[in-house]
């Protein structure tokens, strides 16, 4: 175990074991010297297995009842020691050199609280199909909207295991963290931008992001069943986008959380289209015009000339019945999520 590490990895698990100790191995085997970073595994399970192995590495090992990812976190840094925390999510990689462009990034430039690397996307045995990142490197502040639309649009706000933030963001916004369910990936950008600091996304490919059904595959044995539990997943989601928004306002920020809120917001009722409870969550939406417009020109810089007309296709299914345009919904969900990755047969 490092004796004063600069980094600190944050593992993150819940009910799953198959890809866990992939996750460390590759948190371990890095081109970093480990006298450099550290590596901290928190989950809900004890497994003699797992456990032992994660001792014999050298592994902190901590225990969470916590569901929400937010109180795990909280609950690492209690035991980290790194001046900049990475996270991995427990069915994700690190590459090799992920650790060593994360030190050299931080400590050349303390202006920079939040970096986020490019993703090679694999399937379940780890076989690369295809990959999601910037085209060049860009940075920005809240007071850039430019840069930082550009950014939202291509992946800003997804995915933790890409993600290295200065340890002291954290613990300055940890209140909110401790409350946060599944949106965390959305809080650290932004709290690190409320804090001062200039966000950073690079497109070097330097974690492996695994598209696989795992957990989710009993949610899909029926078109009802997925549709539930989609929504269940988009209420989640919309309740942290509420804290997020509730902590940004007043600051120079509030434009992005807003965008935060908007995006999940119209997730949330996109799910819930043709469902009985619809007209109850429209109600319950603080959601303008103007939110939506913004939200939908930051998602259409990412949408080549054939996305666009399928967009406008989906706009028209609006006044179409429920069940035709629930049907419509699941069917753009798994066609955006083949475009976003590059998915190739």
């Amino acid at each position: 175990m490092a004796n004063n590490p600069y980094i600190s990895v944050i593992v993150t698990a819940y009910n799953r074991k198959k890809y866990l100790l992939g996750a460390a191995r590759s948190a371990l085997n890095q081109t970093l010297p480990k006298d450099l970073y550290e590596v901290i595994v928190v989950k809900n399970f004890r497994d003699e297995a797992i456990d032992r192995k994660l001792e014999e590495w050298g592994v902190e090992n901590l225990y969470s009842e916590n569901v929400g990812i937010g109180p795990k976190v909280v609950d690492a840094l209690t035991f980290a020691r790194g001046n900049v925390v990475a996270f991995l999510e427990d069915d994700d990689e690190f590459l090799p050199e992920k650790l060593e462009k994360v030190l050299r990034i931080f400590s050349s430039r303390p202006e920079v609280g939040f970096y986020r690397n490019g993703l090679l996307v694999v399937d379940e045995h780890g076989k690369p199909i295809g990959r999601y990142r910037v085209r060049e490197t860009v940075e920005a502040d809240c007071s850039e909207w430019g840069p930082m639309r550009y950014m939202a649009a291509h992946g800003l706000l997804f995915n933790s295991s890409s993600v290295a933030i200065r340890r002291d963001i954290l613990e300055d916004g940890s209140d909110i963290l401790r409350k946060l369910d599944l949106t965390v990936d959305s809080y650290y950008p932004l709290r690190t931008l409320m804090s001062g600091y200039r966000a950073l996304m690079d497109p070097s490919l330097l974690t492996a992001y695994r598209i696989h059904w795992g957990s989710a595959t009993r949610y899909l044995g029926t078109f009802k069943s997925f549709r539930l539990h989609d929504v269940g997943i988009s209420l989640r989601h919309f309740k942290d986008a509420k804290l997020i928004l509730e902590a940004a306002k007043g600051s120079r920020c509030e434009p992005l959380a807003r965008y935060v809120y908007a995006l999940h917001a119209i997730g949330l009722m996109r799910a819930a289209g043709g469902l009985r409870i619809e007209r109850e969550l429209r109600g319950s939406l603080d959601l303008s015009l103007r939110d939506i417009l913004k939200c939908s020109g930051v998602e259409l810089l990412s949408l080549e000339p054939l996305e666009l007309a399928g967009l406008a296709w989906c706009l028209v299914s609006l006044v179409l019945p429920g069940a035709i345009k629930s049907s419509i919904a699941y069917l753009v969900y798994v066609w955006n999520l083949r475009r976003r990755y590059n998915l190739v047969e």
